[in-house]
């Protein structure tokens, strides 16, 4: 049983605050809070570890179509590793369901495009970009359909080695390919991010409506808008299904974007899935090839190319104990078993 640890006046507003869960985890202050569940900042006793506590609300858990929800982004999140993708520790029930993940710093990229108050440079928004579709690929090949990928569920952080680390977080919504998860019937996920299949509640929703919403998110970080807006949510779903998309080009003319840019986005945001970029892998490509991904060839983690850069408190501890990096080349031979390695052409030998 959870057992009092502080007694403050925050403590009598939220009785879990101040006290250790199944004798394993601090809860030490509330994060966030909302409709469905709370979200706390904890650690781990015996390691010291920082971790996120998301605890479903109460009045939630009383009903069994959200206590199954939640065992659906309990099974999701136990599927997923990878560096752009937040991952479970650990769940349980304390009177209410819970499950332990990894907790980050940085801000959402919802604060990021809020506190620049206007587009977001291109490079950056590529770089980015790339990390979102790196870790849906990793999702999707996981059986995975997350159906709520918008800048509210994305970290952006500086903690990893590199600039602007994204991490794909809430798998509240997510589909797995087994059915389960909230019903195709029901209107699921956010109306401006919601890809036109699932406003009409056409089916159950794929990879490809990932693959939208990322294209949405794109849009407003080289834009610095959204590319449906309107005073009622019916309307903003309506024009998803029935209006063209809009062309960044024309909604931010002095951005400098290129055709081919535009091209992809557009590609990415078509109403018929069908006509959307195959895969996260086909989408992350087409961005590298236009002039703005040619730009800025750095250190993302991308698809299919070489791992993540390790930190360089890693890089310096492998150095001092002798061992080889995994991409690194192998060290050079000694002189003597360098000759006699040599053919007797190498040597000038006839």
């Amino acid at each position: 049983m959870a057992a009092r640890q502080v007694i403050s006046p925050s403590t009598l507003i939220d009785p879990r605050l101040g006290t250790i869960l199944q004798g394993r985890y601090w809860i030490r202050s509330q994060l966030a809070t909302g409709a469905m569940g709370t979200v706390y900042r904890g650690e781990r006793l015996s390691v010291g570890r920082p971790v996120a506590i998301k605890f479903l609300n109460p009045a939630v858990a009383a009903q069994d179509v959200f206590v199954d929800q939640f065992r659906n982004e309990v099974r999701a999140l136990s599927r997923v590793c990878h560096p752009n993708c937040a991952s479970m520790i650990d769940f349980g029930v304390e009177s209410t369901p819970y499950v332990v993940m990894d907790l980050f710093g940085g801000v959402t990229l919802r604060q990021t495009l809020d506190d620049g108050h206007s587009r977001i440079a291109p490079p950056r928004a590529l770089h980015l970009a790339r990390q979102l579709l790196a870790g849906l690929a990793h999702v999707h090949a996981q059986k995975i359909v997350h159906r709520d990928v918008k800048p509210e569920n994305m970290l952006v952080s500086n903690d990893s080695g590199f600039d602007d680390h994204l991490r794909i977080v809430d798998f509240g919504l997510a589909q797995l390919h087994d059915g389960s998860g909230l019903p195709a019937e029901v209107a699921i996920g956010t109306p401006s991010y919601m890809a036109p299949e699932q406003c009409r509640c056409e089916g159950i929703a794929d990879e490809r409506s990932d693959l939208y919403a990322a294209g949405v998110v794109l849009f407003e970080m080289l834009t610095g808008v959204k590319p449906f807006t309107a005073p009622d949510i019916g309307d903003i779903l309506r024009m998803k299904v029935d209006s063209p998309v809009p062309r960044i080009r024309e909604v931010a003319p002095k951005g400098g974007l290129s055709e081919s840019l535009e091209a992809v986005v557009a590609r990415a945001m078509a109403t018929a899935p069908a006509d959307r970029h195959p895969s996260a892998a086909a989408f992350e490509a087409a961005l590298e090839a236009t002039p703005e991904g040619a730009a800025r060839r750095e250190r993302p983690p991308v698809i299919g190319r070489r791992p993540l850069p390790l930190p360089p408190a890693h890089v310096a501890a492998r150095r001092r104990n002798q061992e080889p990096l995994p991409w690194a080349a192998p060290p050079p031979l000694p002189i003597d078993a360098a000759r006699a390695r040599m053919t007797p052409a190498s040597r000038g030998q006839s």
